[in-house]
């Protein structure tokens, strides 16, 4: 499954950031071509809560959009969750209930497992501790609890959650570089698999081999025979291991960066593409070659150089490499990224596996609530549908259909 947020590593967490382009496509069927299908696009409406507050967005497997709103300030924080249709978004059922708020978390990543429990990452400002909360499925009585297992030891917040097709879901506390697991397929009783990745891989930061957080992973089948595989990558490079753990089944990529000053906050796959946020190399620039391809068919690696100012299909250079899971695989050929680059912030759309990228924002259509300054880090989508993030959320656009 896919889960689509952009978490800040050193401030409040912000949803995924998603666009998707469009254009005129014409199908043809039984020897007829049908009217082509355009792109455009449309405000949607949300809740007084989410208006009033803003919200991280997320769109999850089972077709829905979610919300999540956090109002106050501590020790009166209050937490919100809300979801739509993310086909027809409209009217929007609030699952906050009990046990989502303590007056002192911020929510965070927010993905579901495989048998459909919804999991949410909550921490205080201060740090020190993490929650993982689960909601019950309820939307008459909902109810969130803590998972069980984990520890909640963490000195940063948990980006994200992966599953791996035997049911079982992965999450990192950050920091760490630990990795925890459910004791059984889409159980909410975690156990530690590993302590510390790069103490296993000897990949971490500069200076620093056995050590660095984990800001991204996901579990991959390559089809090359090796089955799922763990990809993650933070502050040192990107391992490919496998889900065992064991040093000698690794195959380390994106080696030469800087750890800390180069960190990895994003990774995601194509049907032939690999595509992961990282400074290409220390030796190469100096915040201009962030993005690199991984061809899974012969595994070649490719920088996709940045520049700046950014040309009009380029990918931007400086990118702000503080936040996290900004790269996303949309469907086919089609990713989006959107981050912030020298006090712009960009929503963009490749239609070619990242080799080249277009703002979709310029595309016309959508107005000023959501353009300029008014666009913010944070968007996710569907395969036909892309959500723009406006104004910390408070404002939300919807691109589509994409053909």
């Amino acid at each position: 499954m896919r889960i689509r947020f952009a978490n800040s590593l050193f401030g409040a967490l912000l949803p995924l950031v998603v666009c998707v382009t469009g254009g005129a496509v014409s199908n043809d069927t039984l020897g007829s071509v049908n009217a082509p299908i355009v792109a455009a696009w449309s405000s949607v409406p949300v809740p007084s809560v989410i208006s009033a507050n803003g919200a991280s967005y997320s769109v999850e497997p089972d077709g829905y959009l979610s919300a999540a709103v956090h109002s106050g300030v501590l020790p009166n924080i209050v937490n919100s969750m809300l979801r739509t249709s993310a086909t027809s978004p409209g009217t929007w059922t609030d699952i906050t209930g009990k046990g989502l708020s303590n007056g002192s978390e911020f929510l965070g990543a927010v993905d579901m497992t495989p048998g459909r429990a919804i999991l949410v990452s909550a921490a205080p400002a201060a740090r020190g501790v993490a929650d993982v909360l689960a909601w019950n499925g309820s939307t008459a009585s909902p109810v969130w609890t803590k998972v069980k297992g984990w520890d909640r030891v963490s000195t940063s917040r948990i980006y994200g959650f992966t599953n791996d097709s035997a049911g079982y879901t992965y999450f990192s506390p950050a920091w760490s570089g630990d990795i925890w697991r459910n004791k059984a397929p889409n159980s909410l009783n975690f156990t530690q698999v590993v302590a510390n990745l790069y103490e296993a891989t000897g990949g971490g930061a500069t200076g620093h081999p056995t050590t660095g957080g984990i800001y991204a992973m996901s579990v991959f089948n390559l089809n090359d025979g090796k089955g799922d595989m763990i990809w993650a990558c933070g502050e040192g490079e990107l391992d490919n291991i496998a889900l065992n753990f064991r040093a000698r089944s690794n195959t380390a990529y994106l080696t030469t960066a800087n750890g800390y000053t180069g960190n990895c906050t994003a990774i995601d796959k194509s049907p032939t593409t690999i595509l992961a946020l990282r400074q290409a190399s220390a030796s190469l620039d100096s915040g201009y070659d962030m993005l690199t391809g991984i061809n899974i068919l012969t595994r070649a690696t490719t920088v996709h150089a940045g520049s700046y100012p950014r040309s009009s299909t380029g990918f931007p250079a400086y990118i702000n490499m503080n936040q996290v899971g900004l790269l996303h695989w949309v469907s086919g050929t089609n990713w989006i990224v959107t981050n912030q680059a020298s006090n712009t912030t960009y929503l963009l759309l490749s239609t070619d596996d990242g080799n080249t990228w277009t703002d979709i924002t310029a595309s016309g259509g959508i107005d000023s609530s959501c353009t300029g300054a008014n666009l913010s880090v944070g968007a996710v989508a569907t395969s036909q549908y892309v959500y723009a993030r406006c104004q910390g959320g408070a404002v939300l656009w919807r691109y589509g259909p994409l053909g």
